[in-house]
């Protein structure tokens, strides 16, 4: 019988940062999970030409297919397969691949693989302010990428600011508050806006590659470790409004954060702050790759139980 040959590895879901996606892949099917429960099941197969598709893809062409949904409790959901899937080979392909996920020796959290790194920079290019996009390899790097931070998904609740809310009333800010961080974040970093593709290291340390244009005039640069945020957005302003509005944002944040490889000091106060919305830590709690109060966490647990519990069905 041949073993399955499987890579394991996780990819941070950007712009916005909305968490972290686990990959369980084989040679012709893999697996995508973004909460460790529930996993979309997708197949890679060739597409073929055939006689009556003149605008046919080439032969080798190498695409995954949504094949279903799988988890441990329910079990797997298919979806009609597409036909020119061989049959023989899905079925196959999904049971090897299944029969991997049920190892309970290698459970997610599985490693960050996404090492390349569009960060955009200081109006002059010193220091990295926000995390833009990433990349497993250097070859899947796009020629050009475009320069726009987003704070919040369009479906997400809106983020707002405790700090911010009475100016808001009395109308002295106007527009949502994600609006206003954006703001300052362009602020700082200044039109014609700066980016560059950046090589992490084992260390936490960078490489530049080239900039979001693929130009290479600072390939090779080195950026010390500490430049680069932890939380993906740089926490050092000198406007104090600006400060208290991205701490205030990375607050809200706190529970997709704690799925990122941090250091012992900010996780606890990452774990601290996730008390203000138990909901989303229930849902992603099992993503965590450390965690440092497991008191705190059981307790923001039963929280997030009893307010599903409450909510009306």
């Amino acid at each position: 019988m041949t073993v399955l040959q499987t890579q394991r590895y996780a990819i941070r879901l950007l712009n916005p940062f909305h968490g972290v996606a686990q990959v369980l892949e084989a040679s012709q099917a893999r697996a995508v999970s973004v909460d460790g429960i529930n996993w979309r099941i997708q197949i890679r197969s060739e597409i073929y030409k055939t006689p009556w598709s003149s605008l046919a893809i080439p032969a080798g062409y190498d695409r995954f297919f949504v094949y279903g949904v799988w988890s441990q409790r329910d079990g797997l959901a298919r979806i009609p397969v597409h036909p020119s899937l061989y049959q023989e080979h899905v079925e196959q392909a999904t049971q090897d691949l299944i029969s991997h996920l049920t190892d309970t020796d290698q459970t997610p959290p599985y490693p960050l693989r996404d090492r390349f790194e569009l960060w955009l920079m200081e109006a002059d290019a010193s220091r990295p302010v926000a995390l833009l996009a990433s990349q497993t390899a250097q070859e899947d790097i796009p020629a050009q990428k475009q320069l726009h931070w987003a704070a919040t998904e369009n479906t997400d609740v809106p983020f707002t600011s405790e700090a911010f809310a009475a100016d808001q009333a009395r109308a002295t800010i106007k527009g949502q508050t994600q609006d206003w961080l954006l703001r300052i974040i362009k602020q700082r970093c200044k039109r014609p806006f700066q980016g560059l593709w950046i090589e992490r290291h084992d260390d936490g340390s960078g490489s530049v590659l080239c900039n979001h244009v693929g130009k290479t005039t600072r390939r090779n640069e080195f950026v010390p470790t500490e430049y680069f945020p932890d939380c993906l957005l740089d926490e050092h302003w000198q406007d104090s409004q600006a400060q208290q509005l991205v701490t205030d944002y990375l607050h809200w944040q706190a529970p997709l954060l704690l799925m990122l490889p941090l250091p012992a000091q900010r996780r606890r106060e990452l774990e601290q702050q996730a008390q203000a919305r138990p909901l989303s830590v229930h849902t992603y709690h099992r993503l965590y790759p450390e965690i440092v109060d497991q008191v705190l966490l059981n307790k923001i647990l039963v929280e997030a139980v009893l307010r599903k519990s409450a909510a009306p069905s």
